[in-house]
């Protein structure tokens, strides 16, 4: 693996834990914060689990079997069997405020310094080699994915070592609070347990893959035999045992689990949650032990490192790093834990003590927060130095397992000192230092004496030959017990000396009071508090009001008597004993409460113990209070002073203290009154007058016993002094700065003085103001009647335009349409000269572009009076593209490749209008490409399709692709048309509620686009198609032709004459009945419209049908009714727009002959 890769992926995960840290310490002290939350707790609890678990469990899995569940069964027996004691312990660390191990034991034992200061030092021995696991695990893990690098090898563990120093300094070693929860660190390793499980269930799940099954007849050869093997042996349930041990014997595990604890619900929650997160790490470790062995054991990898070795034996990289980052988890969140809470148990309980000690004759109390802060990083380096000294001189050659087991048996000596002492009064701290320093003394001759003599530190005749040379003092053969293996025989061994000298030390009744104190508060389970009073309880009211008073004082006794007086018994009720017992339960604790009224009741004294505990109660509660009431003091923005019964100081604000500026030790506890007002009067800061007036009258107000209220200037400022009686003599005073609330005051009269004259002002001005209102209205008025008016004109004449319009267009192309007609036959003359060709293909281009520019005048003026209705329906695009493209296609110039991708798909529009839309567009393109490309297509666009027009043109500059749709506008003049086809387009565009795009470059070309909704292929109406074969012969074909217009008629009669038809003609009522006379039936009949006012063309067209039900018959008019061809086409009739076009007439009457 990269190096590169390696060390990057590593920073970046610190950097995120750095961002976890930074995020949950935001959360501190918001109570509901997502830290707080019992899930956090649960995973936190996951530290247990280092990489002694990560990398060493797989490898005792792999070479023992089932050996390997000890470690992990026993926390979750302990969450399960022995949750009582876990409650006990939490229960007592939250009510005795305990912040460490060291702080458990010692407070239990008398608060013994020397027992913190033995357990502290137990527990740094026993931690320094579990850092040295850790660091070992992540040095042989980096040393085997990067082998062959260049700072792979010894080295290593050192990198990794100064590396876990600074994160450990930078991320937790920064604060001197350990009372308050750690919600910084609790998130970084609830998340860096929740990268470690995650990691290995991943390693696991990708060792399935790879396995060749978990068939049992498998383990009857190969290294997966070792499952088969018995786990019924003392070893097995020692481990176990002490594993269970650990979950409150750990520092770390003591920290996360009880001290780190908010409440039992939390502690509930992780009953549940932390035996399932065993659970998975238990089917992990099995799952890549059974896998590794099948895959890994013949090339003889070792077994502490397939986590790694599977992923990077299939060649996983993703994998490979998941796994290292896992581990690199399970290191770096057991060192930060462990060497935090050791630096914190050896600087309060070991070094704080020593340095407090060389600076007690000093006359100054010294601060000690940047010698401690110093001290807590010392220790913290220290630690995992020593920790790299022992990894570097005795760990190279031990397995991770062995490592880990070794600081087991050390930490479990607390043990028998912590569960005796939560249940055992009678055990005391003589005993339980007996008993620690004998299971330790004990746990170093037969486990770390046979360790050390296996790193060259201590003589071979010592560790076999034993004591003396005696072989029954053998470390490893003490008293001649070879039961089992060496580790289950000293870890027995130790603890039963353990547990022996703790009972029998106990036993000689060294216990002082301190310890029976402790053994109270410990060792008794604290009784239910209940809503019922023993029936035996009988107190007097007297005693019960003196005791009453001594501890909650007069006010709060006669409060709580109130209720009572006027009763005649002489005893107090039982409602009356349990409001008492609450109300002393707030000061001296719940059993404190109920052993003084025990006392009152019975008549007996009560015993030191319980009189101690009183008093520490009350202590307790008078602090607290005191904290409280200093709290409230600075809290409030109002200078406060208390003066008791004597008229001498007693309390005060540091407000008080600012206002009044007293030199320093003049305001003192104890310091009379009249002194203070002697230096304020002496200062003038009483104003002027003599000054022991002023004395009398301040203490006058102070000695009359009634509420006063005073308002006077002080200084720069005014305040307000307000004073109350205390109920048995004195004064709470308080004093406010009211100077702006005088300003405000002062300015507010100022205001009222002049508000009547601005009020009179601002009156006339509102007059004055409506009044010009009112001819403002009457103007707006005159002027909305003109513009209705001006309105009402404007829509008749523009009404009168439209209507001169339409009625002109049937008048100005009809003799456009002669003309045409004319110009056409003439072309298809035989025998004309050149020259006359070209005139009548000149005159026929004229006739047909005044044809176009009138044609969209009057579409214009439909447009834009409204006058077109568009028909919406869905249909294949092919339908109108395939015919605009083979018209264009065909008026392509020379020079210019048109290209045209044919489309299936379907959408939602009116059809006629779109292909106007388009025909603009393609118009357009025809017209400005001299040479290059058009291409003419469409794009799916999701909901849309984009229907577009590209060519080559000479482009449009960006200030003219805002005017290209102007009526007119043309950007090159020397190009034919009058500029309005795009205008037409835009209309029609808005027309159809359709989106017109353009994209164009100077030089490169333009774009022109349109987009309409997609649909469904199912939603096209099936129309019945019908193919004709056209023949192209007219020969002798008859038709009749009805038109008022002679030169209509001249000229249509000389075309189709041309064609080789016979055209018979009737120009009004009479010639139709002289033609009908005759008794000839045409082949076909052309109708115009617009005959005479009392009869149209389709309404002649019916007439004749009657007459002719099969013929043909086609309408032609030059009127610009919109909806006439629909008209026509639903009385079965073709319909033509004048100007005829000669190519759109012989295609119809061709048809017309084949029929």
């Amino acid at each position: 693996m990269s190096p590169v890769i390696l060390i990057g992926t590593l920073i970046f995960y610190l950097a995120v834990l750095f961002w976890i840290a930074r995020l949950g310490d935001r959360y501190r002290f918001i109570n509901t914060g997502w830290p707080r939350h019992p899930l956090v707790y649960t995973f936190a609890l996951g530290v247990y689990c280092t990489s002694w678990t990560f990398y060493g469990l797989v490898g005792t899995a792999a070479l023992n079997g089932w050996h390997y569940l000890p470690i992990l069964l026993g926390p979750a027996l302990m969450f399960t069997l022995g949750f009582p004691l876990l409650q006990r312990i939490a229960t007592i660390c939250r009510r005795e405020h305990i912040h460490s191990i060291a702080d458990f034991i010692s407070s239990r034992y008398g608060k013994r310094q020397s027992v913190a200061v033995i357990v502290t030092l137990l527990l740094l021995i026993a931690t320094v080699p579990y850092i040295a696991l850790q660091l070992k695990a992540v040095a042989d893990t980096l040393k085997f994915v990067v082998d062959g690098a260049a700072f792979a090898g010894q080295d290593m563990a050192m990198l990794v070592t100064v590396a876990m120093i600074l994160f450990t300094l930078i991320f937790g070693a920064n604060r001197l609070d350990v009372a308050s929860y750690h919600s910084g660190i609790m998130a970084t390793i609830a998340f860096e347990s929740l990268v470690k499980l995650v990691a290995l269930v991943a390693v696991a799940i990708f060792a399935l893959t790879l396995s060749k099954g978990f068939d049992p007849d498998v383990m009857g050869n190969g290294p997966n035999l070792v499952f088969g093997q018995s786990i019924l042996t003392p070893s097995f349930w020692v481990l176990t045992l002490v594993s269970a041990a650990m979950t409150f014997c750990l520092p770390r595990m003591f920290q996360v689990t009880f001290v780190e604890c908010l409440s039992d619900k939390h502690l509930r929650f992780a009953r549940v949650g932390f035996c399932v997160y065993l659970l998975l790490i238990m089917l992990a470790v099995f799952t890549i032990a059974w896998t590794g062995n099948q895959f890994l054991s013949e090339f003889n990898t070792p077994p502490d490192t397939y986590v790694l070795a599977l992923p990077l034996f299939d060649g996983n990289i993703f994998f490979s790093l998941l796994a290292l980052v896992g581990g690199f988890s399970a290191a770096t969140a057991m060192i930060i834990v462990a060497s935090l809470t050791v630096s914190q148990m050896l600087s309060n309980d070991v070094l704080l003590p020593l340095l407090i000690r060389s600076k007690r004759n000093q006359s100054t109390t010294p601060d000690y927060s940047k010698s401690l802060f110093f001290i807590r990083r010392f220790t913290v380096a220290a630690v995992i130095l020593m920790a790299w000294v022992y990894q570097h001189e005795l760990g190279g050659n031990i397995a991770l397992t062995e490592i880990g087991l070794f600081a087991f048996a050390l930490v479990v000596q607390l043990a028998p000192a912590i569960v005796l002492g939560v249940y055992w009064q009678r055990s005391n701290g003589m005993g339980a230092l007996a008993g620690i320093t004998s299971g330790a003394l004990m746990w170093f001759y037969t486990l770390m004496v046979p360790h050390l003599h296996q790193g060259g530190l201590i003589t071979s005749e010592f560790a076999t030959q034993g004591l003396f040379g005696w072989k029954s003092l053998s470390p490893t053969h003490l008293f001649g017990f070879t039961f089992s293996d060496n580790y289950t025989r000293g870890v027995m061994l130790s603890l039963a000396i353990n547990i022996f000298m703790l009972y029998w030390v106990s036993s000689l009744n060294f216990t002082r009071l301190s310890d029976r104190i402790q053994a109270l508060i410990f060792a008794n389970k604290p009784p239910k508090h209940t809503q019922q009073m023993p029936s035996y309880f009988r107190i007097s009211n007297t005693d019960l009001t003196a005791i009453l008073t001594q501890f909650l004082g007069d006010s709060a006794t006669q409060k709580l008597l109130a209720h009572e007086q006027g009763q005649a018994s002489v005893y107090a009720s039982a409602a009356l004993l349990i409001k008492a017992e609450q109300a002393l339960a707030g000061v001296v604790g719940v059993a404190s409460a109920r052993a003084l009224l025990s006392s009152l009741s019975t008549g007996e004294s009560l015993g030191v113990e319980d009189v101690v505990t009183i008093f520490e109660e009350t202590t307790r509660s008078l602090r607290f209070n005191q904290e409280m009431l200093v709290a409230s003091f600075e809290s409030i923005s109002s200078a406060i002073s208390v003066v008791n019964a004597d008229l001498k100081i007693v309390a005060w604000n540091n407000r008080y203290e600012q206002m009044f500026n007293y030199p320093e030790g003049l305001l003192c506890v104890g310091r009379p009154v009249a002194e203070l007002v002697r230096f304020n009067a002496e200062r003038g800061l009483l104003g002027a007058g003599n000054v022991e007036q002023h004395i009398q009258i301040r203490l006058s107000h102070l000695l009359c016993g009634k509420p006063y209220r005073v308002v006077r200037n002080h200084q720069q400022s005014v305040i307000e002094i307000k004073g109350r009686p205390l109920p048995k003599g004195g004064y709470v005073t308080t004093y406010d700065d009211i100077s702006e609330f005088i300003h405000a005051q002062n300015e507010l009269e100022k205001a009222n003085q002049h508000l009547e004259q601005r009020v009179r002002e601002r009156t006339r001005e509102i007059e004055n103001i409506n009044e010009s209102l009112r001819e403002q209205v009457q103007k707006r008025s005159a002027t909305e009647t003109e513009l209705i008016k001006a309105k009402a004109a404007a829509e008749a004449a523009n009404a009168s335009k439209t209507h001169f319009l339409a009625a002109a267009s049937h008048d100005i192309l009809q003799p456009l349409n002669a003309a045409n007609l004319y110009a056409s036959a003439l072309l298809e003359k035989p025998g004309l000269n050149t020259e006359l060709i070209e005139s009548l293909h000149h005159l026929h281009d004229a006739i047909g572009s005044a044809e176009l520019i009138i044609s969209n005048l009057l579409e214009i003026s439909r447009l834009d009076t409204g006058a077109l209705k568009p028909m919406h329906k869905v249909f294949a695009l092919s339908d109108i593209l395939n015919p605009l493209a083979h018209e264009f296609q065909v008026q392509t110039r020379y020079g210019v490749d048109f290209h045209y991708r044919k489309s299936s798909l379907c959408v939602e529009s009116d059809p006629n209008y779109l292909r106007r839309i388009l025909q603009n567009f393609l118009s357009n393109a025809m017209k400005y490409t001299a040479t290059g490309k058009i291409l003419f297509g469409c794009r799916h666009r999701t909901d849309f399709v984009e229907i577009c027009v590209y060519d080559t043109g000479p482009g449009i500059s960006d200030a003219n692709q805002q005017r290209v749709f102007d009526d007119f506008y043309r950007i090159a003049h020397n190009v034919e048309g009058a500029g309005l086809g795009l205008g037409i387009a835009l209309r029609f565009s808005k027309l159809l509620n359709l989106n017109l795009k353009i994209q164009s470059r100077v030089s490169q070309g333009s774009l022109f686009s349109v987009l309409v909704p997609l649909r469904d292929k199912k939603l096209v109406a099936e129309e019945k198609l019908i193919s004709l074969d056209i023949g192209s012969g007219l020969e002798n074909f008859n038709a009749l032709y009805i038109d008022d217009e002679e030169n209509n008629i001249l000229a249509l009669a000389a075309l189709m004459n041309n064609w080789g038809c016979n055209l018979d003609q009737a120009s009004d009522r009479q010639s139709l009945d002289a033609y009908l006379d005759t008794g000839r039936i045409p082949d076909a009949i052309l109708i115009d419209y617009q005959l005479s006012e009392d009869l149209n063309g389709i309404q002649l067209a019916v007439q004749l049908r009657e007459r002719w039900p099969a013929l043909p018959i086609c309408i032609v008019s030059a009127a610009q009714e919109e909806d006439l061809a629909s008209i026509a086409a639903g009385h079965g009739y073709d319909f033509l727009r004048k100007p005829i076009k000669p190519g759109k007439l012989r295609a119809l009457l061709e048809r017309y002959a084949q029929l």
